[in-house]
């Protein structure tokens, strides 16, 4: 098993053929405050297969602040996992809305793939510090 593509974006979508299209991937935001519900973004992946992990397999996405809480979870899904006859591996591709994902602290924030329990993949979100009010004076 391989996580061949994981990242974060503003939007994206499949399209027939199996393409993806992923519009403005990011791995930073600086929101207007702290504590802060991050609007609507997605979480895209890719994971393949080779024909030995052929099966069920249970799939999470959890999101956690630096201090490693977990601040958001997706629930886990039981996906089944097939190779073709002709073919020796299998592609996954997933396209995720996360809505409202609550921010409380600046700091390298992590989503992890979990597959079976064991984290496989790791992606790092850094939340900058909201940007300091003007002056007045």
């Amino acid at each position: 098993m391989k996580v061949e593509l994981l990242t974060l974006c503003d939007y994206a979508v499949t399209v027939p053929g199996g393409k993806l299209t992923i519009v403005g991937t990011f791995d930073r935001l600086t929101p207007p405050k702290l504590p802060f519900q991050q609007p609507s973004f997605f979480l895209v992946g890719k994971i393949r297969f080779d024909a030995t992990e052929v099966g069920e397999k249970r799939l999470k996405f959890v999101f956690a602040d630096p201090d490693g809480k977990e601040i958001g979870a997706l629930p886990e899904v039981k996906v089944p996992v097939a190779v073709r006859d002709e073919e020796y591996t299998a592609a996954m591709q997933l396209v995720l809305r996360i809505n409202g994902l609550p921010i409380t602290q600046a700091g390298d924030h992590t989503v992890m793939v979990q597959i079976d329990g064991n984290t496989e993949a790791t992606l790092l979100l850094t939340i900058q510090p909201p940007p300091a009010a003007p002056r007045q004076g």
